[in-house]
């Protein structure tokens, strides 16, 4: 890889909806255009089409900008202040916080991502972490974005990288999410983003605040959403058409997860049909078998390796250190949690996070593989 060093890894956007994302995109004014054009350069090389002419249909053929603007219009204030900011039309910027959709409607089932949360003990507060695994041309562009809201006395640390309006976080109130794609799960050309849904479960209060915005909302991608506060985490697999929550009866106040679903039977159209045609002994689309296949190797051996090493301690063992290790796991060479930095288009660990959820929260990010890259902790009394 090229680029080894973080280019911007704090940014703090305060005021309007608009003027927050102004000031993000002047900012990284220079990180986003440089991404952008690796962006547009990744998509026709997986398309095969001019970028521009991607974008064009691909918002054509979808309507998120709906439900945005029904639960979380802020949010695209705030995106249309990040087009302004960094001198890049709207329609690409609104496009580019679409990951996960494009991922989906593209037909691909690639996903890795681990995630764990663990309820508050007399000893220590409710943890929740993850590693975030995407291709290898975003490390160099990651940031926290440090968000003010205008009204009130919120804030969020936001991790994201440079355009991109949120991948997870944690507010000052104590409440913060992880997540997991699980791609085989039923999807829409409609319904709120994954980055809005973030933002979203952000702007509230209360864990229980939360899990309503999360229940109310008209979900585009499938996602598992691990949400806690400083009393406990709660976990929910969420579809397009179903949101059900799930727990490890054997591991109380404990959960992790990877990128199968575990209770939601909400399947795609895609993968019903595999199911069937596993039966039958065919293959139709023998390279959506063969993604499925790998999706169910990869992320089974990740979850029974998190198993291994989380499910035989109680609540009040996990600690932050004991949630590091686990990230900056490699326990199957072939199907790590921690994944390696590679080639552009390799998937990789480009960030690693665990949150202490109390009522002075700590953000740990490691900018990187965490086996590799040492953690920075941001507290809001520091900024």
């Amino acid at each position: 890889m090229g680029k080894k060093g973080i280019k911007r890894e704090y940014v703090c956007i305060e005021g309007s909806p608009f003027n927050r994302g102004m000031i993000h995109g002047e900012n990284l004014h220079a990180e986003i255009r440089e991404l952008i054009g690796l962006w547009k350069k990744n998509i026709q090389r997986n398309t095969g089409m001019a970028a521009e002419d991607f974008i064009t249909k691909f918002l054509n053929h979808t309507s998120y900008k709906t439900a945005v603007e029904q639960y979380t219009p802020d949010l695209l204030e705030e995106v249309k202040g990040i087009a302004e900011g960094s001198g890049i039309d709207f329609d690409t910027i609104f496009a580019f916080q679409l990951l996960d959709e494009l991922i989906l409607n593209a037909g691909d089932v690639v996903a890795h991502c681990s995630s764990v949360g663990v309820n508050k003990t007399e000893n220590k507060p409710t943890l929740i972490g993850q590693n975030w695994d995407i291709e290898s041309y975003i490390h160099g562009f990651q940031t926290v974005l440090h968000v003010k809201e205008e009204i009130s006395d919120l804030e969020s640390f936001v991790f994201t990288y440079a355009g991109l309006i949120a991948a997870f976080g944690v507010n000052n109130k104590g409440v913060g999410i992880c997540l997991n794609s699980l791609p085989i799960l039923h999807y829409e050309k409609k319904g709120l983003p994954v980055a809005y849904v973030i933002r979203g479960v952000l702007e509230n209060l209360t864990r229980e605040d939360a899990i309503r915005f999360i229940d109310e909302i008209e979900h585009a991608s499938p996602q598992n959403y691990i949400i806690g506060d400083s009393e406990k985490i709660v976990d929910v697999e969420c579809s397009s058409g179903k949101v059900v929550h799930f727990s490890i009866k054997d591991s109380p106040g404990i959960v992790y997860h990877t990128n199968h679903p575990l209770v939601n039977d909400d399947y795609d159209f895609k993968y019903l049909t595999l199911l069937k045609e596993r039966e039958e002994g065919v293959k139709s689309n023998k390279s959506y078998h063969k993604a499925v296949e790998y999706l169910e190797k990869d992320s089974g051996t990740r979850f029974s390796n998190l198993q291994n090493r989380l499910g035989n301690f109680s609540a009040g063992e996990i600690t932050v250190d004991r949630i590091k290790s686990t990230l900056s796991s490699h326990d199957s060479p072939e199907y790590p949690i921690c994944m390696d930095l590679g080639e552009e288009t390799k998937l990789a660990t480009i960030v690693s996070t665990v949150m202490e959820l109390s009522d002075a929260p700590v953000f740990h990010v490691a900018f990187g593989p965490p086996d590799v890259t040492p953690f920075k902790a941001y507290k809001f009394s520091d900024k």
